[in-house]
């Protein structure tokens, strides 16, 4: 019985795939060996797929079929050994590794030189913490026409301030402004507004606040505070810029204004 050539080698890579009985490796190895054709009784042996294993009616010349088969065999073993290891899935595979490689080694070696040359990332909310204290609310004379009432708010304002109670302090403060004839020290109220809402995390309403301090009839040194408050307001708000610009606000009023320390040393971290 004959095979074509192209139903050995579908044979020879079943073998070569390891989907073989051993009793059909056996036969195969017996049949490579005496370079002989497959006869029926070995062939019944071996149970493939139809499509594997078709007998052919044409006969070849024994000598031609053993000698192709045999050649059949080598090559397709140094093929399977050739595509294991050069398979285009294994080739992008290692190429890609080799690229990666590449690149991690040149980035752990760079890493230093690039993070020196980076600038420092600003940490708004941190720098905002490390400059930010309540200003003392500490001996303000106040003077209110003897109005108790107002004079009782005030007292009462200071209080709360001072035992860090900013809420009730912005409450009462804001009553104190709106209710009382005389607002000429009001600028006074708006800036211990302006400093709770900072506290309490309301940036837009301390800003509302502080620059009504500016706007006011209050002397240099109530501004300069304002000022400095109005600076941490903005970066509070990450609003770098305005936080620079009354930052220099007070650099430009010379080195005697109150807060000129600060903010050059806050001008150079940002």
């Amino acid at each position: 019985m004959g095979w074509k050539q192209e139903q050995i080698d579908k044979l020879l890579d079943q073998y070569l795939d390891g989907k073989l009985t051993e009793e059909e490796v056996r036969l195969m190895h017996e049949t490579l060996e005496r370079g002989g054709i497959l006869t029926d009784a070995e062939l019944d042996k071996i149970v493939l797929p139809v499509d594997i294993l078709q007998p052919s009616t044409l006969q070849k010349d024994n000598i031609q079929q053993n000698t192709k088969t045999t050649n059949t065999y080598h090559k397709l073993e140094d093929f399977k050994q050739f595509r294991n290891y050069h398979h285009p899935i294994v080739e992008t595979s290692k190429a890609y590794s080799l690229v990666f490689i590449i690149v991690f080694f040149t980035i752990l070696v760079m890493a230093p030189f690039v993070y020196m040359l980076l600038p420092i990332h600003f940490n708004a909310k941190q720098t905002f913490n490390n400059n930010f204290s309540p200003y003392p609310i500490n001996n303000i004379e106040r003077d209110f026409n003897n109005n108790e009432s107002a004079i009782s708010n005030w007292e009462k304002g200071v209080a709360a301030y001072k035992q860090g109670n900013y809420h009730s302090a912005v409450h009462i403060l804001e009553d104190l402004s709106k209710n009382t004839d005389d607002n000429s020290q009001a600028y006074i109220d708006h800036f211990y507004i302006g400093i709770s809402y900072l506290v309490e995390k309301e940036p837009k309403a301390a800003i509302d606040q502080l620059k009504q301090v500016l706007e006011s009839q209050a002397n240099s040194e109530w501004k300069a505070h304002a000022n400095w408050y109005l600076a941490l307001s903005y970066l509070q708000l990450n609003e770098t810029q305005n936080t620079i610009n009354y930052l220099k606000e007070i650099v430009a009023n010379g080195d005697n204004t109150y807060h000129y320390d600060e903010a050059m040393k806050l001008l150079e971290e940002i």
